[in-house]
């Protein structure tokens, strides 16, 4: 009984972890220069390149070094009645404090590149990030506290859209978070986001939501203002549908 108790166990850790029953996929990639996004879909909104690549994971032999700051990835399958949570880091290291199995980092960054979410240090410095609808990203932002960032919004027909700032419902961080879209060069706003009640929140913590019928194809921008005082500090997230 004993070994045929280890041959299931080796077969189910040794098993690829994206199969034919697998029906959704969550994952929070983070790293030290790249910062925090995250990305939710069901098998239905992932395209043929996508699932081809997600047939190619496979589960890593982990190497004899731990290593600090790669990038790592959390990565929770499901099908129809369970889910099961992998890591994926870079380098597969053999970290002692490893709380699931391991997938292997070259089979699953194939994948990671063809997602467009935004990781949140980009919105420190540099080129303003453009972001395009896609409601399966929760987009990184990052604050050090009062704060303002912008991002451009690029609208390629006209429409309703929906913008939802998550992560962002602690006690110390809801009310503290606000913003508007304008059209430049014209600096009047055309939205603004609402707060939400906390009982609202949902598992996402969103804190504030904006709706608006985009009247034309342009790009737009968006300016998301921190107030002093929120905390912690870090990584929010923003969905754009």
């Amino acid at each position: 009984m004993r070994a045929a108790g280890l041959v299931l166990f080796l077969a189910s850790a040794c098993a690829p972890p994206w199969t034919a029953a697998s029906q959704r996929l969550s994952v929070t990639c983070s790293g030290f220069f790249e910062g925090t996004m995250r990305f939710d879909a069901t098998r239905d909104e992932l395209d043929a390149d996508q699932l081809r690549l997600l047939d190619g994971l496979r589960i890593a032999g982990a190497q004899p070094q731990c290593l600090s700051d790669a990038m790592t990835c959390e990565v929770t399958i499901a099908d129809a009645k369970t889910s099961h949570r992998y890591l994926a880091i870079d380098g597969d290291p053999d970290c002692p404090d490893l709380t699931a199995p391991l997938i292997s980092f070259a089979t699953f960054d194939p994948f990671r590149q063809t997602l467009g979410c935004l990781y949140s240090k980009a919105t420190i410095g540099g080129p303003r990030p453009t972001l395009t609808p896609d409601g399966r990203c929760q987009n990184g932002l990052y604050t050090m506290g009062k704060d303002t960032l912008l991002l451009d919004l690029r609208v390629d027909s006209p429409g309703p859209r929906s913008l939802a700032l998550t992560a962002c419902n602690g006690v110390n961080q809801r009310g503290k978070v606000s913003g508007a879209v304008t059209l430049p060069p014209d600096t009047t706003p055309l939205a603004t986001f609402t707060a939400v009640d906390p009982a609202a929140a949902g598992a996402d913590g969103t804190c504030a939501t904006l709706d608006y019928g985009f009247p034309q194809a342009a790009t737009y921008q968006l300016e998301v203002d921190v107030a002093d005082g929120f905390l912690p500090v870090g990584d929010f997230f923003l969905r754009f549908r």
